[in-house]
């Protein structure tokens, strides 16, 4: 497969006339037989990576909230002395 590309790729390079063949690829389901519960593996998987971005989501705000709260009570107690 690498060496197709890169005759492709020097045929592309070197601008050749001749027409480039075309590269057929079949998708990965027709290639290997999946396992039955690959779909609920694969949405197990998106589940875990959804929520542990809306926990790192949460996370960041709090202590954004939090670091705004701390300068809005330093800048109010600078300016009351």
């Amino acid at each position: 497969m690498r060496e197709l590309l890169a005759q492709i790729y020097i045929m592309r390079k070197n601008k050749s006339d001749k027409p480039l063949p075309t590269i057929v690829q079949q998708p990965a389901a027709q290639l290997i037989e999946l396992p039955a519960n690959y779909n609920k593996l694969l949405e197990s998987l998106k589940l875990r990576i959804r929520n542990s971005q809306l926990q790192t989501s949460l996370t960041v705000n709090r202590e954004l909230v939090l670091l705004y709260w701390q300068i809005g009570k330093e800048v109010v107690e600078r300016i009351s002395f």
